[in-house]
């Protein structure tokens, strides 16, 4: 049985997509509206009251045109791709928010304020080309990569950990390097240092591209579980990884595009009672 919670027509959402993730005090809903379309972001609590709203489109504009740059150059009005808001997760030891925009880069935010923190991403891609966006480019510590394409934003203790799909951009132009492999990756934010360092990442051998979809989630520390949705358009994997780096499992499905498992997640039945 299902129970409608909430509409939010009444405020321009058109629908919802990709994920629910966890924010400070509620869920936090992906959602499309008559203008923006996958670059909206609403923080509900559980009877589906609106907390917050974030429009990264009404967000990132703010921010260019203070530096100085035109944003009708980087953001554009539903129907166009051209942020493609795929997964956001809360950074509470600084209180932000970080959003994975897929076509881009992945951005932080003040959780209350809405104001850019830092970007991480690939300096090849069209973002970077603006000063203005530039200007929250987290330095890259040596042995770095930056993610790219990247799905499954969570915080793994004050860690940022995500998959790295290694896709470069449909919308945007240039579209920023493409690599041949995909990658779960995790980092340190120094926001003293204004750094990025990566920190752990798992490279299978042989490799596995993943070009869209996919997740990485910890479970236990160091335990993690690894969807390849498109494991090199051939199959879809769920690879398990104990803190060692061993194998715990991995399972092949046949690929049905994203819609065999476009994100897995951990769920622990312990504790469930079945009457």
């Amino acid at each position: 049985m299902t129970t409608p919670v909430a509409n939010y027509s009444a405020i321009g959402v058109t629908g919802f997509h990709h994920q629910i993730d966890p924010g400070r005090e509620g869920m936090i809903l992906d959602v499309d509206t008559v203008d923006q379309f996958e670059s909206v972001n609403l923080e509900v609590d559980a009877a589906g009251n609106v907390l917050r709203t974030w429009k990264l489109a009404d967000i990132i504009s703010a921010a260019m045109i203070a530096g100085g740059d035109d944003p009708t150059q980087f953001v554009h009005p539903a129907p166009t791709d051209w942020f493609h808001n795929n997964a956001c997760t809360y950074r509470s030891s600084d209180n932000s928010l970080i959003v994975s925009s897929r076509e881009n880069f992945v951005i932080a935010l003040d959780y209350d304020s809405g104001n850019i923190k830092w970007i991480l991403g690939d300096p090849t891609k069209h973002w970077h080309e603006f000063s203005s966006l530039r200007a929250f480019a987290l330095t890259l510590a040596p042995g770095t990569l930056p993610p790219i394409g990247e799905h499954a934003l969570s915080m793994s203790g004050d860690q940022l950990l995500l998959f790295d799909n290694g896709t470069g951009s449909n919308f945007q132009q240039p579209p920023g390097e493409t690599r041949t492999y995909s990658a779960p990756r995790k980092y340190q934010i120094d926001l003293g240092a204004f750094e990025a360092t990566e920190t752990w990442h798992y490279y299978p051998d042989p490799s596995v591209y993943s070009a869209f979809c996919s997740s990485v989630y910890e479970d236990a520390p160091d335990n993690y579980v690894i969807d390849y949705t498109l494991g090199d358009n051939a199959y879809t994997g769920i690879v398990g990884l104990d803190a060692l780096g061993n194998l715990a499992f991995n399972y092949r499905y046949v690929l049905n595009g994203c819609a065999t498992a476009w994100n897995a997640i951990q769920i622990h039945w312990e504790n469930v009672r079945l009457e």
